[in-house]
């Protein structure tokens, strides 16, 4: 008996383990991992907080090689001069993630509804991770646990992110905001916006400590049922209304915003998006043989 114990007590421990690694994510870029040594170089510069009175956020780019689903963001800093700080003054964070035109068109600024992708999370959200390490605060933003989803195409150019924690005073008390600390990135220099501006500013920072998560996704026809059915979906772009045209029969239509919210839901062969915003939205038609067809669709 004893011996069954034992063994059944190693099965669980190998299967809780398999389910750990399988919610890994691949770390898709990071700015910090091989550079533990990091801190605040010019902490007038570094501030990015979000409080009762005031908001002041900087906004760093990164790139990506694949077309990728986002998993977690982890960003690197102190509150206050004196690290690692008090951790229990984050009540909630804001994260955005700007298009790479954010360089070039700085009128694109937090909270005005102009980014690809706003996240809120106050502290009761799970996936909001908060932990102390070597003397940083690592802040992470868990989108599986948070129920958000975010997709990323490939390109050319840089995206933008921007993170500020939330805290609960007035102004900003240079106790109790976050200080970013400094990353080992490359292209361009940090932007910062604060209450009041219209546009970003140069941040004077040359990159900030965070690493981004996440798994490789294809976004149109999936390879293994390429040669088997042509499934397309037109015009598109579109002004509202798209046709699914398919050999196969559907089972239901799925379309996603780029913040990862379903505001789709059909079995028909056409999808009306008239009622929503002009921008991107991705969009699956599952067949009812399983497979699955993953298109972006631009309404103009």
């Amino acid at each position: 008996m004893k011996r069954i114990r034992c063994r059944l007590l190693l099965f669980c421990m190998l299967l809780a383990i398999t389910l750990l690694k399988a919610q890994e994510g691949e770390v898709l870029v990071s700015t910090f991992l091989n550079y533990p040594d990091t801190k605040p170089h010019r902490f007038v510069d570094n501030i990015s907080t979000v409080t009762n009175t005031q908001k002041k956020i900087l906004a760093d780019n990164f790139y990506i090689k694949h077309n990728s689903k986002i998993t977690r963001f982890n960003f690197v800093g102190q509150m206050g001069k004196t690290a690692p700080g008090d951790i229990s003054l984050i009540q909630g964070v804001h994260v955005f993630v700007f298009d790479k035109g954010l360089y070039d068109d700085r009128f694109k600024i937090p909270f005005s509804g102009t980014s690809l992708a706003h996240f809120y999370l106050d502290d009761t959200n799970p996936g909001l991770l908060k932990r102390i390490e070597d003397e940083k605060i690592i802040v992470s933003v868990d989108l599986v646990l948070a129920g958000k989803e975010l997709v990323l195409e490939a390109n050319n150019n840089y995206y933008w992110l921007a993170f500020a924690p939330v805290v609960a005073t007035d102004g900003l008390p240079e106790d109790k905001i976050w200080y970013w600390h400094d990353g080992d990135g490359g292209g361009f220099d940090t932007l910062v916006w604060q209450s009041g501006d219209t546009e970003w500013v140069y941040g004077y920072v040359n990159s900030t400590a965070y690493s981004i998560e996440g798994e490789k996704v294809k976004l149109g026809i999936p390879e293994l049922d390429a040669y088997t059915v042509v499934t397309t979906i037109f015009p598109n772009p579109s002004n509202g209304i798209f046709r699914i045209k398919t050999p196969k029969e559907i089972a239901v239509v799925l379309v996603y915003n780029l913040s990862g919210q379903l505001v789709l839901k059909s079995a028909m062969d056409i999808i009306d998006l008239s009622v929503f915003p002009e921008g991107v939205y991705f969009g699956t038609v599952i067949h009812n043989d399983g497979t699955q067809t993953y298109e972006k669709l631009i309404k103009t």
